[in-house]
């Protein structure tokens, strides 16, 4: 079985947060920018398949220096529920 490209799994994960869980407006936004700048971030790197481990945390560890805690943390939420 093939793994979906990662834009497909995004757009699936933002639709069924925001039909099924019914996350409130603010909190499906942050989430829908913080995985839309997460998939701009690998597609710039050619890459449309799910990131490894090592990946994601060479991702975060950019995020760490560019954003401030809270900012920070919410991401690492944002890609810990998308990749549950």
């Amino acid at each position: 079985m093939n793994t979906p490209p990662l834009d497909e799994l995004i757009q699936n994960y933002l639709e069924w947060l925001k039909t099924i869980k019914r996350a409130p407006y603010h909190t499906f936004r942050a989430y829908q920018v913080d995985l839309i700048q997460f998939l701009k971030y690998f597609l710039r790197a050619d890459q449309n398949d799910i990131p490894s481990k090592n990946e994601i945390e060479d991702y975060l560890g950019l995020m760490k220096e560019k954003f401030n805690y809270a900012s920070y943390r919410r991401k690492v939420t944002v890609l810990r529920n998308f990749t549950k």
